[in-house]
């Protein structure tokens, strides 16, 4: 799998670009992150990325074809921000919509399409719950069902929009282990929006800021996330921490107090 975006922008307003002249190119195994303040354009890249919302001008490619010529685009998996169930579905049923695309309105799963969510559920440790309703389960357990639906279709590029949203800590890491397991077994590319540069740090091979009125960075992970533009996309002054005196391999930021800039 590989994607590219070619000097993709869009903009809801005329003279207002959100993202302008963008490029980068995703292979297949790497993961990677998109970062930036509220507004600036993560959830619209996500948008125009799966043909929701159609650039202004350039486009986007899979596997050389562009994206806006594929009529039937199964090989790409959105996973939403996580929301409290309304309606009462089984895990087993929520993952089952996930074979929609290959199904016309009226038809109901099949036997095969029981047995690969059963196996996709298992794929995230939720096999146990499969009869258990989307509205009974906790943020942790409903994100990891939403991610074996979106797995269901056996799609080449997984993209999620903050799945560590509404999630307590202990949940944050646990979906984000899921994801680099997943990735690394079923050879997946993956795109992530997160507002946590920890998070791009311990996961992602490549990085992508979006900061206001169109500018952007784009590449290594350990390039891009660094003092200076940590500073220039989130106006907060930082300092990059090296954990592995401590036996951690990773690194970290902490906030500089005596900047002043306290969110």
């Amino acid at each position: 799998m590989n994607l590219s975006v070619i000097e993709g922008s869009f903009s809801y307003q005329p003279d207002k670009p959100i993202l302008k002249n963008l490029n980068f190119q995703l292979s297949e195994g790497q993961v990677l992150c998109v970062l930036g303040q509220n507004g600036a354009g993560k959830t619209t890249l996500l948008r125009c990325l799966t043909g929701f919302l159609k650039w202004n001008s350039g486009h986007a490619e899979l596997n050389g074809q562009r994206i806006d010529g594929i009529k039937s685009l199964t090989q790409i998996a959105y996973v939403p921000q996580a929301h409290p169930a309304v309606f009462p579905y089984t895990a087993l049923e929520m993952v089952c919509m996930g074979k929609a695309k290959s199904k016309s309105f009226f038809e109901m799963p099949s036997r095969l399409d029981r047995e690969q969510a059963m196996e996709s559920l298992e794929s995230v440790g939720m096999q146990g719950l499969a009869h258990r309703k989307c509205s009974q389960m906790s943020g942790g357990q409903l994100q990891l069902v939403y991610l074996a639906r979106a797995l269901v279709g056996s799609p080449e590029l997984l993209i999620l929009d903050e799945p560590e949203s509404h999630l307590d800590f202990r949940n944050q890491a646990l979906i984000f282990d899921k994801i680099t397991e997943l990735v690394g077994l079923k050879r997946l590319s993956c795109i992530i929006n997160t507002h946590n540069p920890e998070h791009a740090l311990r996961i992602s091979d490549l990085s992508l800021l979006i900061g206001y009125d169109g500018c952007y960075e784009f590449g290594k992970t350990s390039d891009v996330l660094n003092e200076e533009n940590i500073h220039r996309f989130f106006g907060v002054f930082v300092k990059l921490l090296d954990l592995k005196p401590l036996g951690v391999e990773q690194k970290t930021f902490v906030i500089d107090r005596r900047s002043g800039n306290i969110l």
